[in-house]
Formats: C-alpha cells, sequence, structure tokens
C-alpha cells in the first residue's frame, strides 16, 4: 500500500518511549522525550537538518493533512453509522461466518494482526485475530491459509487517489489528487477489461474496493456458492438482507435492515427492493470506512511547526 504523502512514509522511525543520552566524541548529545516529542540539542547539526527538511516541505506544498480538501465522512452521520452495522454483519458472508471486520477490526488498527488472514471457515467464527484458527489448509484449493495476502488496513482509504489492492487491481484512470478515484474517467476494477472503467466500480475508490471481499472464496464467498459469479453473489447477498432473491427466507426479520436503509437513505417509504441493493450496501460500507480518518500525527505537528516533533531519525528519514 502506498501514500502520496510523505508523512505518512516516515511514522516507522518515531520513537515514543524512552530517554537517551549518549556521548559522542567528547560531547554530550541528547534527546529527550514529551508525549512523542523530541528535541536533538547538538544545536548545528539540529539545525541543519531542519532547515533542510523545512525546504523540501515548502517546496512540495506539504502540509502535514492528506485530509485537508477531502470531504471526510462523519461517523456519527446516518450512512456511515449503518456502513458500520453492514462491515460488522456476518450477513455479507457467503456462509455467514465472516464480515468486512472479520480481517479489518479498528481496534487492530484497521487490520486482524494476522500475517495471513483467515476468513471463512474458521474454527471459532467469532475470534478475531490472534487465535483464529481453521483446518482448512489440507483441502483448500489454493494449498494455504484461506487469503494468500495479508490485510492492509482501513485507516485512511479515503486518501488514496490511484489504486486500491496490494496488485493495483482497482485503479482509478485519472488519478486526481484528492478525488479519492471519483474523476470522470472512472474506476478500473477485476470486472473490467484492463484500461477500461467499470460501470458499476462506485463512486470513489474505496466503494470499488469494498465490492470484492464477497466475491472471493476465501474471504467471505466461502465455497458453497461457487456457481455465482462476482456480480450474482453480490446480488445475492443485497437480496438476502432485503428479503428477495435466492435466499430471501434467510433472515427472520426482514424490517430490520429496511428500516435502517431507509433512515440512512432518507427514504423513509422506499421498498426493499428499491434501497437495498448491492450499489448501496457498498457505498455504504464505503462511507464507514471513509470515515476512519487519522492523521493527528507527529510529522503533521513537525510541518505545522514543532521542531520537536520528531525524532532527528525521522528527520534524516524524511530527507
Amino acid at each position: 500500500m502506498r501514500k502520496t504523502v510523505i508523512g505518512l512514509y516516515i511514522l516507522s522511525a518515531l520513537s515514543f518511549s524512552h530517554i537517551v543520552s549518549a556521548k559522542n566524541g567528547g560531547s554530550n548529545k541528547l534527546f529527550y522525550q514529551d508525549h512523542g516529542h523530541w528535541e536533538d540539542n547538538h544545536g548545528n547539526r539540529g539545525h541543519r537538518l531542519n532547515k533542510m527538511l523545512r525546504r523540501i516541505i515548502k517546496s512540495n506544498n506539504l502540509t502535514g493533512d492528506p485530509m485537508i480538501n477531502r470531504n471526510v465522512p462523519d461517523i456519527e452521520s446516518p450512512k456511515a453509522q449503518l456502513g458500520m452495522d453492514l462491515f460488522f454483519s456476518k450477513t455479507l458472508g457467503g456462509e455467514i461466518d465472516s464480515a468486512c471486520v472479520t480481517c479489518h477490526h479498528p481496534v487492530l488498527g484497521g487490520g486482524d494482526n494476522l500475517s495471513l488472514p483467515i476468513g471463512v471457515d474458521a474454527d471459532d467464527h467469532d475470534i478475531l485475530g490472534q487465535g483464529r484458527t481453521n483446518d482448512y489448509a489440507t483441502t483448500n484449493p489454493e494449498g494455504g491459509p484461506p487469503v494468500p495476502r495479508n490485510a492492509p488496513t482501513t485507516f485512511n482509504l479515503i486518501a488514496w487517489d490511484k489504486f486500491q489492492f496490494h496488485d493495483g487491481r482497482v485503479e482509478s484512470l485519472d488519478k486526481t489528487p484528492g478525488a479519492n478515484g471519483s474523476g470522470v474517467s472512472g474506476i478500473r476494477t477485476p470486472d473490467s477489461t484492463f484500461g477500461v472503467a467499470d460501470p458499476i466500480a462506485g463512486n470513489n475508490l474505496v466503494q470499488a474496493q469494498a465490492r470484492f471481499p464477497v466475491t472471493s472464496n476465501e474471504e467471505m464467498k466461502g465455497f458453497n456458492h461457487t456457481q455465482y459469479t462476482n456480480q450474482t453473489i453480490r446480488e445475492l447477498l443485497a437480496g438476502r438482507l432485503a428479503g428477495y432473491g435466492d435466499e430471501s427466507n434467510m433472515l427472520i426479520d426482514l424490517n430490520h435492515w429496511l428500516e435502517k436503509f431507509r433512515t440512512a437513505l432518507a427514504n423513509p417509504e422506499g421498498s426493499a427492493e428499491e434501497l437495498i441493493t448491492e450499489q448501496s450496501v457498498s457505498m455504504l460500507i464505503a462511507e464507514y470506512e471513509r470515515s476512519q480518518a487519522f492523521v493527528n500525527t507527529p510529522w503533521k505537528k513537525y510541518v505545522q511547526g514543532n521542531k520537536r516533533a520528531i525524532s532527528r531519525k525521522a528527520k534524516k528519514g524524511a530527507l
């Protein structure tokens, strides 16, 4: 996962835990911490670093805040709240044993704290993160853990303007800075030809990405719905929520979801078939994911003038 903002690359160089005093060439160099703020008392050297870094910051018009001029959804909004409900619901799993949150829990940094995720067929469907196991590896057609790639974080997805997924298979054809993929040229997905926009990809890269975990056998679809294509499995799951289609009788209380969609979409008289569609489901999940914007970082404080916000090593890393 790549970021276009330099600040998001250097966080790994930051240190938050201790005081170091080192003697070097007969002079004492002192670093001290105050809630993540560091200062190098070796005056001239520290001044040169700051000067060089300030020049780069100025020349690239960096603000330290990639959310400037982006319309970040309010987590308290009805759409984001319903999106969170859908994100946490195993009803969208083909076998009702996995959800979006299975591999992307906010408490686990928007991931799952596993090297390779375990989506479907877990030994205990309700355990997330460390301790989530499965015994399916011996019969898995791919010969390994159910999901063959590490789960990327959902945090700050709204800041991505070029692509989604490790291999970039959901790609903005415009790559307009600040647009999150919503340019006029559209978004390419695995459902469209390379270089050609998918007409139903959605409004932005996050919505386009949110439409694909349910199509993956290992992530959410499972191995008992293989007769469904990418699009028909999406429609099946939307119909499951709404009470129409092949699994219209799966849920007992169909009004549960209908009332939530009516509220979130401000359509109190709308029918289930009208409101609960694969497009609205992915849009709402994307609203929740796009609300996960976390940019109050030491780098932001440094860019905005606090020279002590990051360590000398972090400054050298930025250079």
